[in-house]
């Protein structure tokens, strides 16, 4: 989708706008420098005579510099107090506060674009510190971002930046390997959502470009061993399929009733149809192909997690990481997804906890059966050995109730049966055995040709993962010419009988 475009993240992570001049000193001298100033600006109100540009300039290489501090207890309220400083100045996108420095006031998306260049440093992970204290204050952003999205009126390059803003703090916290107890898992659930959100209030107000599209991609696709990914994107394009549905097929068209949580990601309510329509497919293939969830060595074939395996002397190779353990966890999860987005667009409604409804074949019935049908039981059970099948019973049922060349084509049970050799047209069961009927009637469903061009090549590559393929092949491929070689005798000595 975006080959001919390159992608920022490379240039996201060697961006260094989030350094402070005072990096450049001894770590005592922007300490002292930091807890000064902080202190000044909060207890005595002198934000306000900050008058110029210059001013404000300096003040705000010293609060960069503050938001790097550790979260000890005296370093910590310095951090807190440079948050507090911040959001207050990141009201001048909606409604500025009072006391609010007058730079600030003449030029907002210029300063609104550095704080969120110095807001990087807050969520880099400290190695000790108060982590419930940090978790607390990058979730105090986060909200404070989300709410500032709904009613700021930006220009496209400022919703750009905040865009690579809350890509790179993803990144940085959600790319490496997931560690227990550690700041991604306090916070990734919201800057999933917040993204997310974000992103879709972009492209309402500025469609972002195809490289931040392609950068997006690229990196969901190294969040993929977190839960809270594969959630929050199967939900927020379960809440875009339905906005698509109703668009396409009218507001009487049935829609699968998930419960929403107050946590979902909330869509734009004018979203315009064309951009919907974009967002819904963009957002769909944004974590790849979901069936390389069921497989690990393509989930850790990223640079973080050959890292950490560089690194640790326990874990031997990056698909052996205890984290991956959770991985068919994530797949379950978003093949369930994929199947509500599927009954969807068939007017079928169906929940996430229980997204199919299985047919059950009856059972054979005992009664003898001519030597040719046997012939084919054994070469239908041999094909499923061959296939990897666990439960043979449905394809030796098909196969003992072939009706035969002059029969009407229905069993004993009613329902047609398929001969797996000599399919006759008339038993191929109709559309309301596969897709049973609903409130929508069959001229309002979509063509199952174009779902199947959708959802088609992840749906029978999941139905086959994790078996041999190629051996399978291989097994058939000899079943096949077993039943070919014994075939044309059987055939050649029927015409000579004619």
């Amino acid at each position: 989708m975006y080959s001919e475009w390159v992608s920022l993240r490379h240039t996201l992570q060697r961006d260094r706008n989030n350094r402070s001049v005072l990096h450049n000193f001894p770590p005592p001298v922007g300490r002292d420098v930091a807890h000064t100033v902080v202190k000044t600006l909060i207890n005595s109100g002198t934000q306000e005579s900050l008058h110029s540009e210059r001013e404000v300039d300096w003040v705000m290489e010293v609060l960069c510099y503050g938001l790097t501090l550790q979260m000890t207890e005296s370093d910590g309220e310095i951090v807190k107090g440079c948050v507090n400083i911040y959001l207050d100045w990141l009201t001048i996108l909606a409604n500025p506060k009072k006391g609010t420095p007058e730079p600030l006031l003449k030029t907002p998306e210029k300063y609104a674009k550095e704080i969120f260049q110095h807001f990087r440093n807050l969520f880099v992970r400290r190695e000790e510190g108060n982590l419930a204290l940090q978790a607390s204050l990058c979730i105090k952003v986060l909200q404070t971002i989300q709410a500032t999205a709904v009613e700021a009126k930006m220009s496209p390059l400022t919703w750009e930046a905040l865009l690579k803003f809350l890509m790179i703090i993803n990144d940085m916290l959600l790319s490496p390997p997931h560690m227990l107890g550690g700041l991604a898992e306090h916070l990734c659930e919201k800057m999933i959502s917040v993204l997310l959100e974000v992103w879709l209030y972009a492209s309402y107000y500025h469609f972002p470009a195809p490289s931040m599209w392609k950068t997006l991609h690229e990196l969901c696709m190294s969040w993929r061993h977190h839960n809270a990914m594969v959630d929050y994107w199967s939900r927020t394009s379960l809440s875009l399929t339905k906005r698509v549905i109703q668009y396409m097929h009218g507001p009487s068209f049935p829609l699968p009733l998930v419960p929403t949580r107050k946590s979902d990601v909330q869509l734009p309510a004018n979203l315009a149809n064309e951009c919907l329509i974009q967002c819904w497919f963009r957002i769909l293939h944004i974590i790849g192909n979901p069936v390389d969830l069921c497989k690990k060595e393509i989930i850790s074939d990223t640079p973080q997690f050959k890292e950490f395996a560089l690194a640790s002397e326990e874990v031997i190779a990056p698909e052996a990481h205890p984290c991956l353990k959770k991985l068919p966890q994530n797949f379950l999860q978003a093949m369930k997804g994929i199947a509500v987005l599927v009954n969807a667009f068939l007017g079928i409604t169906a929940t996430v906890d229980e997204p199919v409804k299985h047919i059950p074949i009856a059972a054979p019935s005992k009664s003898s059966s001519p030597p040719a049908t046997k012939k084919r039981d054994q070469k239908a059970v041999s094909i499923g050995i061959a296939l990897g099948l666990n439960d043979l019973t449905g394809l030796v049922t098909r196969s003992q109730t072939v009706p035969s060349r002059h029969s009407s084509g229905i069993s004993s049970t009613g329902i047609p049966q398929l001969d797996p050799f000599h399919t006759e047209l008339t038993s191929i069961p109709s559309a309301s055995l596969l897709f049973p009927r609903s409130a929508a009637s069959d001229s309002e469903r979509p063509s199952g040709d174009s779902v199947l061009h959708l959802f088609g090549a992840w749906l029978f590559e999941a139905a086959f993962a994790k078996l041999d393929m190629p051996a399978n092949f291989k097994a058939l491929g000899k079943v096949y010419e077993g039943f070919v070689g014994n075939s044309v005798p059987e055939m050649i000595g029927a015409s000579k009988m004619g």
